[in-house]
């Protein structure tokens, strides 16, 4: 799973062992800690995992040690993050960098105006957040006998072209990688008619998603790179935040009472909202706080992917 860190490896445990309840095994484990999506998208695949005595492994390196890969560099690393790094990180891939840049054109108002330094510092991350997935996914293959499927579950990103996962671990792993990627069959209503064979070894052709399952509020906030990590940096188009009048620069303080202090806690606020649910967001604009009510409501243009 690539929303656990591998540190998180005993309550994985626990859980494939019947140990834990589900709401158990979300809280203990810090499921909202680490992983911005709600706990029922991937519900069914950890119910079927327990249901069955399957063991279930985080592929993750510790977020922090990836931040100070970005930063720092690999020769700026403490003796401590160093543990949490592959033997190896291949950062010398001219596809892969090119790939990499392509997601990030111009008008991208979040990473548009990297400077060059910086937007190596970000493929430097990639490419060690690739390894360590990869060599986790060799770990925990070697400590299953006799022929086990292993079974990666990672974003597309992290897989498209071959240029990621698999390619780290072509440094430690000389076994068969097969790779699939969903593709929705149409976009906005117009069918897909190809994609490029390359992209992945199998496609999954699925529906088209308009909505989300699930509302989120269509925030970003600054996390820890400024001094108030609930600022709202990002506010999505047509989104809820949108429509209730929420501003980039606004300081977000809390949600129906919930104290909002991180992502995380916001992400545990929505975990029980649903579409046509209101909520009262605390916010704090210009040194004064208010509260305002928010609809959750579905939009023509707005999708998760907003935040």
């Amino acid at each position: 799973l690539e929303m656990y860190p591998y540190t998180q490896q005993n309550y994985l445990d626990q859980w494939s062992r019947g140990l834990l309840t589900e709401k158990g095994f979300v809280e203990l484990s810090d499921w909202y800690q680490h992983w911005g999506y709600r706990w029922e998208y991937y519900r069914d695949i950890l119910m079927l995992a327990k249901d069955h005595g399957l063991p279930v492994y985080g592929l993750n390196t510790p977020r922090e040690v990836v931040t100070a890969v970005r930063t720092e560099g690999f020769e700026g690393l403490s003796e401590e993050d160093r543990t949490h790094v592959p033997p190896k990180v291949d950062v010398d891939d001219e596809d892969h960098l090119r790939l990499f840049r392509a997601h990030f054109e111009d008008d991208d108002e979040m990473h548009g105006m990297l400077s060059e330094e910086a937007m190596d510092g970000m493929f430097r991350a990639q490419c060690t957040w690739d390894a360590a997935m990869a060599w986790n996914a060799v770990q925990a293959l070697e400590q299953n006998p006799g022929d086990p499927i292993l079974v990666v579950l990672v974003g597309s990103g992290h897989v498209a072209y071959g240029l990621g996962i698999e390619r780290q671990a072509r440094n430690f792993f000389d076994g068969e990688v097969a790779t699939l990627i969903p593709i929705e069959v149409s976009d906005k209503g117009e069918p897909v008619d190809a994609v490029q064979a390359s992209y992945a070894d199998y496609l999954w052709g699925v529906p088209e998603e308009r909505f989300p399952l699930y509302p989120s509020l269509g925030v970003s906030l600054s996390g820890r790179i400024g001094p108030e990590p609930t600022k709202i940096i990002r506010v999505g188009e047509e989104s809820p935040a949108e429509e209730a009048g929420l501003e980039v620069g606004d300081v977000l303080r809390g949600l129906d009472g919930i104290e909002i202090t991180e992502s995380a806690d916001l992400r545990r606020a929505m975990a029980d909202l649903a579409w046509g649910d209101a909520a009262t967001v605390t916010v704090e604009r210009d040194g004064e706080t208010s509260d305002v009510e928010v609809f959750f409501r579905r939009s023509s243009q707005w999708s998760e992917d907003d935040g």
